[in-house]
């Protein structure tokens, strides 16, 4: 866990560096080797597998953070944004970790599966996935950006080929996309228009100066710090339940992975802003409703008093 908090604070400072998809696809790397390197010699001395776990948790705490944006930042529908925020992965991972755990029953040979995971995650990352066109634009890269954005309408009009026809979605039209030989044109108009335009240094401090973006943030930090103590308190009482606990958490991610899909189709009708505040103030009525006298309140946290 430590390893996962570290991780994440560190990729962010190295995705806006180096790219978004740099940062995911050498998580992978970490994390086949770190999973090969547990099962072979994690045995020896419980220093070493402590420090092969630390960087284990690194790698993923910086794929978790990485991943989401470099998918977000390349969808330019609202609608698009939230489904995937809606189906993330995380809760596909819970399953695929409690059934993994269920059939191998031994730890060497889970850390082998996980190795194997990462390594085929890390080829399909490598071959398939883009970087931001955001973050390309940010760093004026603007001719690489505009590259990505042709290979992304070129898979898009593949893919909406294939729908049925009333499926199609009619914003893709061969005579609306530019080609290389128009890009190369208005490369030194743009490069001259960047040059003019130089942006002033930003830092992590701008996001709480104005009270546009330091709300919607706070508001962010304080659903995720939330979601995340109801979440790890069940993954580590998850042995408490009747049955088997690896099963228990195969369920327990599909379940969620289910039910994370209800915003999406919620959102529809309402906006996001009352899906957010509902599902937070029925959570906290929830808590109080169901806290015992043996328990106390502290921060949205529930504390046994022994």
């Amino acid at each position: 866990m430590l390893g996962a908090v570290v991780g994440a604070f560190i990729s962010g400072f190295l995705a806006d560096s180096f790219g978004r998809k740099p940062v995911v696809v050498g998580a992978m790397i970490i994390m086949c080797i770190g999973n090969a390197l547990l099962a072979g010699f994690g045995h020896l001395t419980p220093y070493l597998s402590t420090v092969i776990f630390f960087v284990i948790g690194a790698s993923c705490g910086g794929y978790m953070v990485t991943n989401l944006v470099l998918m977000i930042e390349n969808l330019e529908h609202a609608k698009s944004r939230l489904l995937v925020v809606s189906l993330n992965g995380w809760p596909l991972g819970m399953a695929y970790v409690g059934l993994v755990a269920w059939i191998s029953k031994e730890w060497r040979t889970y850390h082998i599966i996980f190795a194997a995971t990462s390594a085929a995650l890390f080829i399909i990352l490598q071959c398939i996935s883009l970087e931001s066109v955001r973050w390309l634009i940010h760093q004026k890269r603007i001719r690489r950006a505009d590259k990505i954005q042709l290979q992304i309408d070129s898979r898009n009009f593949r893919v909406n080929e294939l729908l049925p026809k009333i499926m199609q979605s009619q914003e893709f039209e061969r005579a609306k996309t530019p080609t290389l030989m128009e890009i190369e044109k208005e490369e030194k108009s743009l490069d001259q228009k960047i040059s003019k335009n130089k942006d002033r240094k930003l830092t992590y401090f701008d996001l709480f100066r104005h009270s546009s973006v330091r709300k919607p943030l706070l508001a962010l930090c304080y659903c995720f710090a939330t979601s995340s103590v109801v979440s790890f308190g069940f993954y580590f009482s998850v042995e408490a339940l009747p049955g088997s606990r690896y099963l228990n958490l195969a369920a327990m991610g599909l379940l969620k992975f289910g039910l994370g899909f209800l915003p999406f189709l919620v959102s529809y009708f309402v906006g996001r802003r009352p899906i957010i505040l509902t599902s937070v103030g029925k959570g906290a009525q929830i808590f109080i409703m169901n806290k015992p006298e043996n328990q106390t309140f502290v921060g949205g946290v529930f504390i046994r008093i022994n």
